[in-house]
């Protein structure tokens, strides 16, 4: 009985190990970095935005908005939807998702879930200008993005090709509809111009 007992465990360990493995190489998904223009790329080091060229040691930090700075010291994460910036009338934009905790209380509700800022970025050398801002996904206000199980949520964030912007799959948004929106471009601002509800 002990032996048999002992193997159970094995197995079940096994099983959790796969399947944490499983869920690491399903978020891993997600770009680490963000490639801009000139062959350099822009990542989180410290909680703070760095300019880095391509195999050389050099960084660079980015002057962000001091809210983008605390937002970001503050984060339970920070993500990157697009592994690429978008250059549009020769202004460059980078696409980041900013995590807070949905609570200070980790046994309440929403303990451990989050609130996820989705912002647009113009970069400059090395200089980031917050040109939109959208919560994306709530724990608090049952904001959920779009998610076939097998990838991360956040890659229903992504840049549009036609019209130009950003694009958003929800599977609940703030009024708890199944949902995808465009964000269009428009003279350095990006505007919901159209909804496709499915």
């Amino acid at each position: 009985m002990q032996i048999i007992l002992h193997e159970i465990k094995k197995l079940v360990a096994i099983g959790l190990l796969g399947a944490i493995c499983t869920y690491t190489n399903a978020a891993s998904k997600l770009p680490v970095s963000i490639e801009i223009s000139g062959g350099r790329v822009i990542k989180v080091r410290s909680h703070r935005l760095y300019i880095e060229a391509r195999g050389k040691v050099f960084s660079q930090y980015i002057k962000t908005p001091i809210s983008i700075e605390h937002a970001i010291f503050q984060s339970s994460g920070v993500i990157f939807p697009e592994s690429r910036s978008l250059t549009i009338q020769g202004r460059e934009y980078i696409l980041i998702i900013i995590n807070q905790s949905s609570s200070y209380n980790p046994i309440g509700y929403c303990g451990s879930g989050d609130e996820s800022e989705l912002y647009v970025m113009q970069i400059t050398k090395a200089t980031a200008k917050v040109m939109f801002s959208k919560l994306v996904q709530s724990c608090l206000k049952n904001i959920d993005l779009s998610s076939d199980g097998s990838v991360s949520p956040y890659s229903s964030v992504s840049w549009n090709e036609t019209p130009i912007g950003i694009r958003v799959a929800w599977m609940s948004d703030e009024t708890g509809k199944e949902v995808t929106k465009i964000y269009q471009y428009d003279h350095g601002h990006f505007i919901n111009e159209s909804d496709s509800i499915k």
